[in-house]
């Protein structure tokens, strides 16, 4: 990895993460300030309407991935000719897609109030979801090929940057508007306004330096022609990260949505923090498997240990202190309950079953491998959607939740297996064994917590306790691969003399 490259990396790392810290404050001050303000109903009614328009993205066709993975190779040996008509295809397709979506958008915004009961006005509903989904259609139409680019090229960093910036305005513009108990529909309508900046400040920054994108280049379709293989690929995806709640909405009702919603913030901004990681190295393996394949395996192997640490050590916190945290967060709500370990324990192990596949998902994705999956991703649905609406009959929340575990369990495994058999040319029991030392780890950890953080009632017990776990549970993996694996254990040591000479 060049020096370059490495300052990518970093800079990719550290915005990621201090953007993801930022947005995890702001964004859980804010569903409790609603629901304590407007009620379970309305929280419910956000997060069910952010869910159908993410269905909306469908209309995207996967361009977006199929784009990033057909800029690696040009932008790798800077063949400004080949990215600009890379650019001026995806460009002609977001086009598209922006007008489906907007068509889509007014159907949702006019149907969504018809098809489910809420004590809600019909016409806040219909402002609220039109104020959540016109973004995106903007979105598609003014910045969205060039936001692809920016990640091919590793510069993620000014759309992390740019994008907490704008969360932190979002947030506090809303705190203070329902603290003044404004209507919902002008707390949507100032966070979209806010957002709209986002969009100006990206095209302004692509014209002033990127001046050599030419679109008089004959626009390169075929170098993104696995869109619709991979649109089965996403299609896969929304169904495991919203099929959940809009199964919920459906047989449940908003109020449990609340629930659901509240839970699913905590584990989506944890896996936010954690996707920092692999985010920050992604243009650099994406190239490296294009250009060095060797190179790549070993690379990829180091940044599984890393990543499996991690997410291990979070999810390992998390498990244990999902409960006195919803205890806290949840205190003065009355209209539903928002306790549950069952819960936890559950969205924890889907959290960790989609963690797990990540490097080699992407190792897929850096092969363009989505025609050859597409079977494989499609049967994950089928397993997901089946026993979700058989298993909510039963069990409620649960079984939708074990739907998805279900599908994951299939899905991951398969993954993996594949990534290691026919990219990698080897036995996957490397990757398994990675994870699975950690995983026992975190299972005999829960009993070591148990033991020294019996009681936390409060946030400044939870945070000095979370901290203090955070560091003994990856200290402890940390050791432990080292002492497993060879290759990982030189990096460390190497990295730690690197630092100590930089001191010196």
């Amino acid at each position: 990895m060049g020096q370059n490259d490495k300052r990518r990396v970093a800079s990719n790392f550290v915005s990621s993460l201090f953007g993801y810290v930022l947005s995890i404050a702001i964004g859980l001050i804010l569903p409790r300030f609603f629901t304590l303000t407007y009620g379970s109903e309305v929280n419910g009614l956000i997060g069910s309407v952010n869910q159908f328009v993410v269905y909306l993205g469908l209309f995207e066709a996967g361009v977006g991935t199929a784009t990033l993975q057909a800029l690696y190779k040009p932008v790798a040996i800077d063949d400004k000719t080949g990215i600009s008509s890379i650019m001026n295809a995806a460009g002609a397709y977001y086009r598209k897609a922006g007008l489906y979506y907007l068509i889509g958008l007014i159907v949702l915004c006019f149907g969504y109030p018809f098809a489910f009961k809420t004590e809600i006005g019909f016409f806040r509903v219909v402002a609220i979801v039109f104020l959540v989904g016109f973004i995106n259609v903007l979105n598609f139409w003014v910045q969205g090929k060039y936001t692809v680019l920016l990640r091919a090229e590793g510069k993620n960093y000014i759309l992390t940057n740019l994008n907490s910036v704008i969360n932190v305005l979002t947030g506090i513009l809303k705190i203070v508007l329902i603290r003044m108990k404004v209507d919902v529909v002008l707390i949507m309508a100032s966070a979209f306004l806010v957002n709209f900046g986002t969009m100006v400040f990206v095209f302004i920054y692509m014209k002033v330096n990127y001046k050599w994108l030419d679109q008089t280049v004959a626009a390169d379709f075929k170098a993104i022609e696995q869109k619709n293989y991979v649109l089965v690929h996403e299609i896969s995806t929304l169904i495991f990260n919203n099929t959940d709640i809009i199964i919920l909405t459906i047989f449940c009702g908003l109020k449990v949505v609340s629930v659901y919603t509240m839970y699913k913030l905590v584990i989506t901004y944890l896996g936010n923090v954690l996707s920092t990681i692999t985010t920050s190295v992604e243009f650099s393996l994406g190239q490296l498997y294009q250009t060095q394949k060797s190179v790549f395996v070993k690379r990829v192997d180091l940044c599984e240990s890393v990543y499996s640490i991690s997410f291990h050590t979070f999810n390992s916190v998390a498990l244990f202190l999902f409960v006195p945290f919803m205890r806290l967060y949840t205190s003065g709500i009355t209209d539903i309950n928002y306790v549950d370990y069952r819960l936890a324990v559950l969205f924890v192990t889907i959290e960790l079953l989609s963690s797990v596949r990540i490097m080699m998902l992407k190792t897929i994705n850096f092969a363009g491998h989505f025609k050859l999956t597409t079977s494989r991703t499609i049967t994950e649905s089928i397993i997901n959607l089946s026993v979700s609406l058989v298993a909510v009959q039963f069990w409620g929340i649960y079984g939708v939740l074990m739907g998805t575990v279900v599908a994951l369990l299939y899905r991951t495994n398969d993954i993996i297996i594949y990534s290691n058999v026919r990219l990698i040319g080897r036995s996957p029991l490397k990757t398994y064994s990675i994870h699975l030392l950690n995983l026992i780890l975190l299972v005999a950890f829960q009993f070591v917590y148990k033991l020294l953080f019996p009681v936390i009632e409060s946030y400044v017990m939870f945070a000095l306790c979370g901290a203090a776990m955070v560091l003994m549970t990856a200290a402890t993996m940390t050791i432990v691969q080292m002492i497993a694996f060879p290759d990982f254990r030189s990096m460390v040591i190497n990295s730690l003399k690197k630092l100590l000479r930089r001191r010196k």
